[in-house]
């Protein structure tokens, strides 16, 4: 029997499995899981250092424009701000998790019933300064302020923040420290920009989209062993039939 015989229908079921195979489905399931995936997902401020050179991120600013680009550095200010001295402070007494970190959304539960979401920016001796949507700098005395929560709703005790900052090395905040926020650069196809965090709304890195090659290469061993599998015994041919 020979086996030219049993290539015309080998060669059929070939590009069927090709064309309906393990490594077709899994692309398929990978497409669709891309499909569904939002093209940036949201940066925290505290990871901005894990962005990679390169990286395409999109960066809402709080006037309200959006700039897409690729990430070039994250310049975190000079040590003698409030930033890093308020920073250094919490860590050496071991206490950044009973604190807002700064530029951190935060919602302040006033004595009056008020509800302000806004940017932390820093404290005074007596006040709690933060920033609203139009980038606008402004405070509230502590003993107006009832409770201060996370975005996601941690709370944050405001005796223990009181008793720290009547303590004579708690680092003070002021206005004029603004201008030496920490500062994310970027590089368009324009030119290299770069903002401060107090003009930045949101950074979002460009989602992964690897769901297709990922299902296609789950797939593929599959197919390659069903297709090794025809190759060496093809269809109405018996191993040990007559040539």
């Amino acid at each position: 029997m020979k086996i030219k015989k049993y290539l015309a229908p080998s060669i059929l079921i070939v590009i069927s499995l090709i064309l309906n195979g393990c490594s077709l489905i899994g692309l398929g399931i990978g497409a669709v899981t891309d499909a569904i995936k939002p093209d940036y997902k949201a940066v925290k401020y505290g990871h901005f250092q894990n962005l990679k050179k390169g990286d395409e991120i999109k960066i809402s600013l709080k006037k309200g424009d959006s700039i897409v680009g690729n990430f070039l550095k994250f310049e975190p200010p000079f040590q003698n701000t409030y930033y890093y001295r308020y920073q250094n402070y919490l860590k050496s007494f071991h206490i950044s998790d009973q604190f807002p970190r700064l530029d951190e959304e935060i919602v302040i539960f006033t004595t009056d019933g008020e509800k302000k979401e806004e940017n932390f920016l820093g404290f005074g001796k007596e006040d709690i300064f933060y920033q609203v949507k139009q980038s606008l700098v402004e405070h509230i005395q502590l003993r107006k302020v009832k409770r201060i929560t996370s975005a996601n709703g941690y709370l944050f005790k405001i005796n223990r923040i009181s008793e720290f900052i009547q303590k004579p090395d708690f680092p003070i905040f002021d206005k004029s420290e603004l201008t030496n926020l920490p500062k994310l650069f970027l590089f368009t196809k324009q030119a290299t920009k770069s903002f401060s965090l107090d003009e930045i709304e949101q950074v979002a890195l460009e989602t992964d989209k690897n769901g297709k090659m990922t299902g296609f290469l789950v797939g593929l061993p599959i197919d390659l062993f069903i297709l090794y599998r025809i190759i060496t015994n093809p269809p109405g041919v018996s191993l040990s039939g007559t040539w």
